[in-house]
């Protein structure tokens, strides 16, 4: 590859760099990108359940409370 090439090549990826960043800002600004909500970033109400231990055990000997 010649200098000019490997030169044109990054200036052409920096400029999509950019305009992409650019587009990206401005959707981000306009409101493209809708906020996810808990359920999207938890997982549903509930999910977690088929993994839930339940309740400590009772050691013998301690009361409760």
């Amino acid at each position: 590859m010649k200098k000019e090439d490997v030169r044109r090549a990054t200036r052409i990826a920096f400029g999509l760099v950019i305009v992409f960043g650019l587009m990206v800002s401005y959707a981000k600004f306009a409101g493209f990108f809708l906020p996810q909500s808990s359920q999207n970033e938890y997982g549903p109400p509930g999910w977690f359940s088929s993994f839930d231990p339940g309740p400590p055990p009772r050691l013998p000997g301690v009361q409760d409370g």
